[in-house]
């Protein structure tokens, strides 16, 4: 939802009074800082950031207040209390269990049920749910949303609330997971997720050749992620080890567990100085975007990136930003085409995978780590020393993952072809 302290900030600038309209990014509310004593900083609880009228109203009260004491603002609240209450108690809930990227939609939706006045009833909870349709992703962050609510009721009173059973939920669930059957049951797994362009090791090298001297960070990254099937925030935490293998650190990234990765094309350490650079590109990486990290044990403890304890303590909390950075700056023709004027690296262009298709499609940083899984299984090298279950863990995913969303984009004719010339009858003569 649109944060309307932002339309204030030209105006904060130009007057420069002793009150500044800030915000936390963990809280919906307004707040304001003293500039005469920084650490001083007021809660404008229960006005609200995303509200226009809430932040117009602190605007004014800091022109009228201008050098003097803070005075507190009438404010007649005329919504429900009942989820008032809670707000805050299920907001550091949230952000003690999940990290930010997953509290995203959690927290939107919960500001929903919050600026709509939803009542706090079996009956008006559904009725907002089902402004969604069965069987679509919007139902379903929405269904997700009242289990974590459940979750925080269940632990902090010791049941589900009254107001929403586990008998509903489970109910509304198969009713989602039914229609979601019906939706998908004639498509197949290719038309349902999104196209990923598969990256031969013929095209990255030609690509990497041309644009490496004028965009040598970026190419840098490109290339660990297609060798080594990285997310692209993982840039940012993963270590060399011994025989050009890396260690990508789990709780920081998206795994629970550590992993160790092989890489896919050994020469291009030497031709693209991928273990040579890796310190400078790293550091660059740390330097622009800056990893937040909070502690598994204390939840408000925070890690610099240089700190040891965050290979046994740390969660990754802004991943999703470390991410959109790689994206921003390398392959996310998405958004270069809205932001003119950078200088960025031309489109990569490869063959659909999809059979029928004969349109060439930009390939997206994420694709890169698609491509490594279907090099490691249609590779006769790889295919012969790795197992599925090895390619899989080496990822940080499981097997059933790994089959369903990284192989879908196996070229099935060339699959097929290899099977039936290197397949021997038992009984031919």
């Amino acid at each position: 939802m649109r944060n309307f302290i932002k339309d204030f900030e030209g105006q904060q600038k130009i007057e420069k009074r002793r009150w500044r309209m800030t915000e936390r990014r963990d809280r919906p509310y307004i707040y304001v800082r003293d500039t005469w004593n920084p650490n001083k900083r007021i809660s404008i609880k229960p006005l609200r950031k995303e509200n226009y009228e809430d932040c117009k109203k602190v605007w004014e009260n800091i022109q009228l207040t201008d050098e003097g004491i803070w005075t507190a603002i009438e404010i007649q609240d005329t919504r429900s209390n009942a989820w008032i209450k809670d707000s805050d108690a299920f907001i550091d809930f949230l952000n003690k269990k999940n990290k930010a990227s997953t509290n995203k939609n959690y927290f939107s939706l919960f500001r929903q049920l919050l600026s709509k006045n939803i009542p706090q009833t079996y009956r008006g909870l559904i009725k907002w749910m089902l402004e969604k349709e069965y069987g679509t992703k919007p139902f379903q962050i929405r269904l997700e949303l009242i289990r974590q609510l459940q979750d925080f009721y269940r632990l902090n009173k010791g049941s589900c609330p009254s107001w929403f059973t586990a008998e509903q939920y489970h109910a509304q669930r198969s009713m989602h997971n039914d229609r979601r059957r019906q939706i998908n049951k004639n498509h197949r797994q290719q038309d349902l997720r999104a196209t990923r362009g598969i990256v031969s090791k013929e095209e990255a090298e030609e690509y990497l050749d041309t644009y490496n001297d004028e965009f040598p960070w970026q190419c840098w990254c490109i290339a660990m992620m297609m060798c080594y099937g990285l997310r692209n925030h993982e840039l940012w935490y993963i270590k060399k080890l011994e025989n050009l293998f890396i260690e990508v650190p789990g709780r920081l990234t998206k795994s629970q567990e550590d992993r160790i990765v092989w890489p896919a094309f050994a020469e291009w350490d030497k031709r693209y100085s991928l273990f040579e650079n890796f310190n400078k590109y790293q550091n660059f990486l740390r330097a622009k975007r800056k990893p937040e990290i909070k502690s598994l044990k204390d939840t408000n403890k925070r890690y610099s990136i240089k700190d040891e304890m965050i290979y046994f303590d740390g969660i990754g909390n802004n991943n999703s930003d470390l991410g959109n950075y790689i994206t921003r700056n390398t392959l996310g023709v998405s958004y270069n085409r809205k932001e003119k004027g950078l200088r960025i690296l031309p489109e990569l262009l490869v063959k659909s995978p999809i059979k029928e298709s004969r349109q060439k499609i930009s390939v997206e940083p994420y694709d890169l780590r698609h491509t490594w899984a279907v090099f490691m299984h249609t590779d006769p090298r790889f295919k012969a020393m790795k197992s599925i279950e090895e390619c899989a863990e080496a990822m940080g995913h499981g097997v059933d993952v790994h089959k369903r969303q990284y192989l879908l984009w196996l070229d099935k004719d060339d699959l097929n072809k290899t099977i039936i010339k290197s397949h021997k009858h038992p009984y031919a003569g």
